[in-house]
């Protein structure tokens, strides 16, 4: 009898140990998926030097203002910490010309703010402090009112870009969600 007993109890152990096991398991992996499904949503960004290796960017903020609603300007800036946070990306892309030019396939140059439509970039971590000079972008997919949502756009492009030492930084953009607070309701 002892012995059944002893069983039994042994039996309840390890069922309530499963148990627990199996909610911790599934609840560590909503966690993730819910962080996967966020980023995924958010877009992605993707960077890579001439000179060393590439990051995939996180802590994504992207935002915009006017999309040419009340004048024919735009303005998107994009901050991301490299992985780690091991470097800072700045990207700042600015049409302030007459006409609505920001469009799917079109490619934009790196300058300085005196051309009508510009684009900067800028990375800064303990080994670099790039600032891109000469090179072009090129949007692949500009997207507005996301699901539904005026305040929401999607751009895609890539781009090139070299300056400090004659180094090149290449990168993807890929969905990401430009957030447009200033933008229609």
């Amino acid at each position: 009898m002892y012995y059944y007993k002893l069983k039994i109890s042994n039996m309840k152990t390890i069922k309530t140990l499963a148990l627990f096991l199996f909610v911790l398991t599934f609840s560590c992996s909503e966690s993730n998926d819910s962080e996967d499904v966020k980023q995924q949503e958010q877009g992605s960004i993707s960077i890579a030097f001439t000179d060393f290796g590439g990051f995939v960017m996180e802590n994504i903020v992207a935002t915009i203002s006017n999309n040419y609603e009340a004048t024919n300007n735009i303005s998107i800036n994009v901050k991301a910490d490299a992985e780690g946070a091991s470097g800072k990306l700045t990207l700042t892309i600015v049409d302030n010309s007459d006409i609505e030019a920001f469009k799917t396939g079109e490619e934009y140059a790196f300058s300085d703010n005196t051309a009508p439509i510009y684009v900067t970039a800028s990375f800064v971590n303990i080994n670099r402090d790039f600032t891109g000079s000469t090179g072009k972008l090129r949007i692949t997919k500009f997207e507005e009112n996301v699901n539904g949502n005026s305040k929401l756009i999607k751009i895609s492009g890539t781009f090139n870009v070299t300056g400090t030492g004659f180094t090149t930084m290449l990168s993807t953009i890929n969905d990401l969600i430009l957030t447009c607070n200033s933008c229609g309701s």
